[in-house]
């Protein structure tokens, strides 16, 4: 594959979801950082270069998509980065009151997922 399109961090708590989801980014020329929760986000994104995109699952333990929206939100750093929700649930009306690019149904089509990355991620 030719010229990496930047980074995008990949918080989900099913194992195989992750792996899938990374792989076929990695695929498709960008590099991924997987985390399985909330909790573990935020400590990443404190730690490490702002990726271009975060891929968010709702529902996890330790801290959830929305705790960790609420979070992300306060801190002046982490405002500004693009979410794109990937979740089971049907309803995404929770997210209005939050910054979120988009809200993806999984299971995820590859296609919907590159059209998400395209239109929602800033890359430097």
């Amino acid at each position: 594959m030719g010229q990496q399109r930047g980074l995008i961090l990949v918080v989900e708590d099913n194992t195989d979801i992750r792996e899938a989801v990374c792989l076929f980014l990695e695929d498709s020329g960008f590099r991924t950082a997987p985390v399985s929760n909330g909790r573990e986000a935020i400590d990443w994104l404190h730690s490490q270069e702002a990726p271009g995109l975060i891929l968010l699952d709702l529902t996890m333990p330790v801290m959830d998509g929305y705790q960790f929206l609420r979070v992300k939100e306060a801190d002046p750093l982490l405002l500004d980065l693009p979410v794109v929700v990937m979740t089971a649930l049907q309803d995404c009306s929770r997210l209005l009151r939050h910054q979120v690019s988009e809200c993806m149904a999984k299971p995820l089509s590859t296609s919907t997922l590159l059209d998400a990355i395209e239109r929602s991620a800033r890359f430097a």
